[in-house]
């Protein structure tokens, strides 16, 4: 996919380079394939703004890009504003009757998560599974519904770890797994999870954010402390890890260093 991705930007560099005037509705697809592949790419870098730049651009080029349309909606989401998500998904919304009986129940999908109707949200993911039940991103879906919004950690639990064993890469899905553990007062799995997921994304910041969260809740407040200044060492701005750090000088009676860290801000 990652090849596929770089020979598709190589050939829309090439045309762009030959100055045409003109693109053909392939090319267009091609270009809109371009920007959902580094809206993408900004998105999973936490890059809202940028991600939401590129996916209006895909989205305005290919207008039956369906995926995209949904990325451009959970962008919005990022950001706290749920009614742009819905407004999105109102723009596919005429076209569903078209689809295939798995993508009209991911719309319904998508449209109960923005509508916070997760009994429903529950459902459609249910009968998601039972069509394709090697979805490893529904799976993940299904086990954060159960422990983050019904309170069933156990389930949620087991199912996350049945999206891992579909795609033991799913660094994010070890990022939730951590919090849902220390929800369930498992602090040693919590740990084990959280540095999972840091040796998935390995120089990324938020799984070292995470990672000195989970540490001052458990405890282990040196090592959390070290977490935040590497943090702070590659981006002084990062104000989650400044807060981490407020609360365990906080917690450890450090007061005079956790007032210091809050004139930081």
């Amino acid at each position: 996919a990652h090849t596929l991705a770089s020979a598709v930007i190589a050939r829309l560099n090439v045309v762009e380079a030959e100055g045409k005037r003109k693109v053909t509705t392939s090319e267009a697809s091609l270009y809109a394939l371009r920007y959902y592949i580094e809206g993408m790419n900004a998105a999973f870098d936490r890059q809202h703004e940028e991600s939401i730049e590129k996916l209006l651009k895909a989205t305005t080029l290919d207008t039956m890009f369906i995926e995209a349309f949904y990325q451009l909606a959970w962008q919005y989401g990022e950001i706290g504003n749920s009614t742009k998500s819905m407004e999105i998904l109102a723009r596919i919304k005429p076209h569903i009757s078209h689809l295939s009986e798995k993508d009209r129940l991911t719309y319904f999908r998508e449209e109960a998560k923005y509508e916070s109707r997760w009994r429903d949200y529950a459902g459609y993911l249910r009968k998601l599974l039972e069509i394709d039940p090697f979805d490893a991103m529904n799976q993940y879906r299904y086990g954060w519904v159960l422990a983050y919004k019904f309170r069933r950690h156990g389930a949620g639990i087991a199912t996350i770890r049945k999206s891992l064993e579909l795609d033991s890469t799913f660094a994010e899905a070890y990022n939730r797994l951590a919090y849902i553990y220390l929800a369930n007062g498992d602090k040693q799995q919590a740990n084990q999870a959280i540095e999972k997921y840091a040796d998935l994304e390995p120089g990324a910041l938020n799984p070292l954010d995470s990672k000195a969260e989970i540490q001052l809740f458990t405890g282990l407040y040196e090592e959390a402390i070290q977490n935040c200044k590497r943090i702070l060492a590659m981006q002084s701005d990062f104000l989650g890890a400044r807060d981490i750090l407020i609360q365990v000088y906080m917690a450890q009676g450090r007061y005079a260093q956790a007032l210091a860290e809050v004139n930081e801000y």
